[in-house]
């Protein structure tokens, strides 16, 4: 059974039969020989160890009970806040909007419109003036005259059949 809160756990025999509780080095509530709880180490936990591994839980359960007031608090305190500044119900405010003397908050011009969606109506298109069949006309972008490549053996002066090189 767990404990209830602000009770501290109680001690239970180690089922794996462990002789010495050992703190373990990077969890201290561990042990370093079976791997469990201090709370299943009754009998073999010195008083030590016991005493602070309960004054430490004392201190969770005395922080979280602390914390939990405070909470509760400022909860009623944000409350009475509320009911001070504002004498209208929160469910009745829509029905009162805009009968304030003050401004309402970021008007916009899209509220005196209201919403209307334009879509093209198939309808009221008009039609499009067809198309004359005009012949389509190629024009060459490309002067293969110009890409007309020499001969081999022009272009490679000194090998064979080439012309000869100038010493």
């Amino acid at each position: 059974p767990a404990p209830m809160a602000g009770e501290l756990p109680p001690l239970t025999p180690n089922p794996d039969g462990c002789i010495l509780f050992e703190p373990n080095k990077f969890k201290q509530e561990r042990c370093k020989h079976c791997g469990r709880s201090w709370t299943e180490h009754e009998g073999v936990i010195s008083e030590a160890l016991l005493s602070g591994f309960r004054a430490a839980a004392q201190r969770a359960a005395d922080g979280a009970r602390q914390r939990a007031g405070e909470a509760s608090q400022q909860k009623a305190k944000a409350k009475q806040r509320a009911k001070k500044q504002s004498p209208i119900a929160a469910d009745d405010e829509w029905y009162l909007e805009g009968t304030k003397d003050t401004p309402r908050e970021a008007e916009s011009d899209d509220e005196d419109m209201g919403f209307k969606m334009f879509t093209p109506d198939l309808a009221q298109r008009r039609p499009s003036p067809p198309a004359t069949a005009k012949p389509l006309k190629v024009v060459n972008l490309i002067n293969f005259g110009e890409c007309d490549v020499a001969q081999a053996s022009e272009a490679f002066p000194g090998e064979e059949g080439g012309a000869p090189v100038a010493a």
